[in-house]
């Protein structure tokens, strides 16, 4: 894989070198504590986790402004014996899943561009007629683009009514912070948040993306997670951001539900996110498009953590301490 150098800097002490993957692969790395590339060689082990980017940052090649990229956090470059690494994932795997810039179907990120047409839809063309300040609407939901400000807004949202089973609502009635939780509405893997009732109305407006990003933790001391983020950009410079973790063990009934919730997520096409204020008074819902491309990522990290969760054993299970691993490494 080539990669072109795009930036450094440093955090909390340590420095940080990002990397942009050559066309037509959209693949961006970060390596962290220290940590840069040009020194990596062929034979040596990364520690890394792998997520996407929207493409909205100062680190994208000019033209992928935007657009879904694959993404690795690179923590270690490591020179160990195969047998010391357990369960690798083969860089070319993660460069093969990667977006492209140059396949059809539309941008795959949330900021610009009309979605690709999913499976079993039909398309059919219209001559409408709307008043200008509604045309103005649709420009600017899109970007500039009328069709994808029309798609986002009739897909944006649908009306529905949502009520949690008791024990979920006794939950979030105790936790004291916004939060948000996974669990099946509908017969669909659906995102919970609980928020103040003024963030959910500024969240609220026409137009507001939203970006819902899987990534995978691998802890050899303790397990998987697999963390679901979800970003509400209502205000610029400042989205509403809430995480929630699922265990992708199967070693228990209880772990088992988890791994079920993730795999029933890999095969929708869309993602309801149910909006609650902090007393869980239902407000409303937003159903936004799950595509094909996260859609494969998601499997792929679930395959990751099965591959490496059949090397732990079941004594050495701690999805508490996973969790807190990876959300001590990768703050929300």
């Amino acid at each position: 894989m080539r990669v072109i150098k795009t930036g450094e800097q440093t955090i909390d002490g340590a420095r940080r070198y990002y990397y942009a993957a050559n066309p037509p692969r959209r693949l961006l790395s970060v390596a962290r504590n220290g940590s840069h590339l040009e020194s990596a060689r062929p034979g040596q082990y990364w520690k890394a986790l792998i997520g996407w980017d929207d493409g909205d940052n100062a680190h994208v090649l000019s033209g992928d402004e935007g657009k879904r990229h694959t993404k690795l956090t690179i923590d270690l470059l490591l020179d160990v014996p195969i047998h010391d690494i357990g369960v690798a994932t083969p860089l070319s795997t993660v460069v093969d899943r990667a977006p492209r810039s140059d396949r059809p179907g539309g941008v795959r990120g949330t900021m610009a561009g009309r979605p690709p047409v999913q499976p079993g839809d039909r398309v059919e063309q219209h001559n409408i007629t709307l008043p200008s300040r509604l045309w103005r609407r649709a420009e600017t939901t899109g970007a500039g683009n009328r069709s994808a400000g029309i798609y986002r807004l009739i897909e944006g949202e649908e009306p529905m009514s949502v009520s949690l089973p008791v024990n979920v609502a006794q939950v979030l009635r105790m936790w004291p912070e916004a939060t948000a939780v996974a669990m099946e509405v509908n017969d669909q893997v659906a995102i919970i948040v609980k928020c103040e009732r003024k963030d959910a109305q500024s969240a609220h407006r026409p137009g507001v993306p939203v970006a819902f990003q899987t990534m995978l933790g691998l802890y050899p001391d303790a397990g998987a997670v697999i963390r679901l983020a979800l970003e509400i950009r209502d205000q610029p410079g400042h989205p509403l951001k809430f995480e929630t973790f699922l265990n992708p063990s199967q070693a228990n009934p209880d772990q088992a539900h988890d791994l079920a919730l993730l795999r029933k997520l890999a095969g929708q096409t869309t993602l309801d996110i149910h909006i609650f204020d902090m007393h869980i008074n239902y407000q409303y819902s937003k159903r936004i498009p799950f595509r094909e491309t996260p859609r494969a990522e998601l499997s792929l990290l679930i395959q990751q953590a099965q591959e490496l969760l059949a090397g732990i054993p079941e004594t050495t299970l701690n999805f508490g301490k996973a969790r807190d691993q990876m959300m001590a490494e990768i703050p929300l």
